[in-house]
C-alpha cells in the first residue's frame, strides 16, 4: 500500500496492455519479478552466438526472482502486503538466496564482460538457473 500510495503508475492499468504505455513499463516501483526476467529479442541476439554468455543473461535476469522465491512460506517477497508478513520471512533462506544470487550476478558480469566461464562461475550460475545443454564447460 505504501508503494502504491508513494510511486503511483503514470498510467492506468489497461486490460489489454496491464501496466505497459506508449512510453514502456508505467510502474516506478513494485514491479513483480517477472517483468525483471523478461528479455527481448534485441537483447538475447546480442548474446545468440555464444551458450555461456546467454546462460549468464538468463541468470542475471532471474537473480530477484531468485532472492524472494518462497521466503514467506510459499510466497515470494514481493506478494508481502502487511508489516506481519515481513515477520515472518524465513530469514536463513533469504540469506542463503541473497548471497547465491549476489555470486551468480558476480559471474554473469564477469562472463558478459568477455571473460572467460570458468568451473566455479558456471557453478555459481547453475544455482539460479540450469545451464541449457549447449553450455560448453571449460
Amino acid at each position: 500500500m505504501r508503494v502504491a500510495g508513494r510511486f503511483a503508475p503514470r498510467s492506468a492499468f489497461s486490460e489489454i496492455r496491464g501496466w505497459l504505455s506508449a512510453t514502456g513499463c508505467a510502474l516506478v516501483a513494485g514491479r513483480p519479478p517477472v517483468c525483471y526476467e523478461f528479455l527481448c529479442g534485441d537483447i538475447w541476439a546480442m548474446v545468440a552466438d555464444d551458450p555461456n554468455r546467454r546462460h549468464a543473461l538468463q541468470t542475471a535476469s532471474m537473480v530477484v526472482s531468485h532472492v524472494g522465491r518462497r521466503v514467506i512460506g510459499g510466497r515470494h517477497l514481493v506478494e508481502a502486503l502487511y508489516a506481519a508478513d515481513l515477520k515472518r520471512i524465513a530469514t536463513a533462506r533469504f540469506r542463503t538466496r541473497l548471497n547465491e544470487a549476489g555470486e551468480a550476478f558476480q559471474a554473469a558480469v564477469r562472463i558478459l564482460d568477455g571473460g572467460s566461464a570458468g568451473a566455479g562461475d558456471l557453478k555459481a550460475l547453475a544455482r539460479i538457473v540450469s545451464p541449457p545443454p549447449t553450455v560448453v564447460k571449460r
